[in-house]
């Protein structure tokens, strides 16, 4: 059995493709709060490249896109939360789940919560002061709106991207050799 390479340039390829796509994306959409195609994109990509290409698809997407919006504190909390997301769709995938249309967005709705929760936790622990019940219970309601636009944007974008974008990715990995072998 011969070892396979972690990134072969078609990954990285695909990777900087995909990237690229999430980054306009989330300046595409920027006059809508919350609303992007960004996490689609993130979960699309560790769909079909696996858990280490997803969750550098996640991180570059942040980190990039911030250059338009602005780098911050929340820079560093904003790749980690999108790249835990395109890991986590890698690896389900890997366990033979997020196989068709209604696990996936199922799985983007999850996705898109968690984000919300990852960055308004650590909003809270950085900027809350003091740190009390009310006032934590005054941050976290402040930003059920943007979650909520989040989670909406997300389960939208993959209604409508996911199996032709998968057909695709699917189609150029099988073109170059990069589909895992059947067992």
């Amino acid at each position: 059995m011969q070892k396979r390479k972690f990134f072969t340039l078609t990954r990285l390829i695909s990777v900087a493709v995909m990237t690229a796509m999430g980054v306009f994306g989330r300046i595409a959409f920027a006059a809508i709060p919350n609303f992007k195609p960004t996490l689609a994109i993130v979960i699309l990509s560790g769909i079909a490249f696996g858990p280490a290409s997803g969750g550098l698809v996640g991180a570059l997407s942040a980190l990039i896109s911030n250059f338009y919006f602005g780098q911050g504190l929340w820079t560093p909390v904003q790749m980690f939360a999108m790249g835990i997301c395109g890991v986590l769709a890698g690896l389900l995938t890997k366990c033979k789940f997020l196989k068709n249309l209604w696990e996936i967005v199922a799985f983007g709705l999850f996705c898109a919560f968690l984000y919300g929760m990852i960055l308004d936790t650590w909003h809270v622990l950085c900027f809350v002061r003091p740190l009390n019940k009310a006032t934590v219970l005054a941050s976290l309601s402040a930003s059920v709106a943007f979650n909520l636009s989040h989670a909406l944007a997300t389960v939208l974008f993959l209604l409508l991207l996911a199996m032709p974008f998968l057909r695709r990715l699917r189609r150029i990995l099988q073109k170059y050799g990069e589909l895992e072998p059947k067992e």
